[in-house]
């Protein structure tokens, strides 16, 4: 009797992973989704694509401390623009925001305080946030979204 309800209990798990995969991973999308998939693209040429982030390459800023490098620290970050931007605009665009940004991380993680505070800090999100509106416009960015933040020691020889 026991193996019997071990062998149904495993029947039904199995059928149940099954069909658990099959809607997950098998089961095609509504008709809706995939006729507003299809048009997408027909409509929109490059020029027209609009981007809601602008997504930065990986920053790779040295934390000196009393003349020494005592840290590298690897930030990743995005903007978030308040109104999409067209494609062209954001890739045109990219490379001075990304400088800005990467002196203004330079000059705000100079200071003590924020190396004693932490350096996901408010004032330095606030910081990130002027340097980016002085090169997208007043009233451009929601926020400076910090995808990643990595700390390394440096090798001492």
């Amino acid at each position: 009797m026991k193996r019997l309800v071990i062998l149904v209990v495993i029947v039904l798990l199995v059928a149940g992973g099954g069909g658990a995969a099959w809607w997950f991973l098998l089961r095609e999308a509504p008709a809706d989704a995939t006729a507003e998939a299809d048009r997408a693209p027909e409509t929109e040429d490059k020029d027209s694509v609009r981007k809601r982030y602008v997504e930065l390459e990986p920053m790779v800023l040295p934390i000196i401390r009393e003349g020494q490098v005592t840290l590298h620290l690897t930030v990743v970050l995005a903007v978030e623009l308040i109104t999409p931007m067209p494609e062209v605009d954001v890739a045109r665009l990219q490379r001075p925001l990304r400088d800005a940004i990467f002196s203004e991380l330079h000059a705000v993680y100079a200071l003590r305080y924020v190396q004693e505070k932490g350096f996901d800090h408010p004032i330095v999100r606030e910081r990130l946030m002027r340097a980016s509106e002085r090169i997208l416009g007043p009233g451009q960015v929601r926020a400076v979204l910090v995808r990643k933040i990595g700390a390394q020691v440096p090798l001492r020889s």
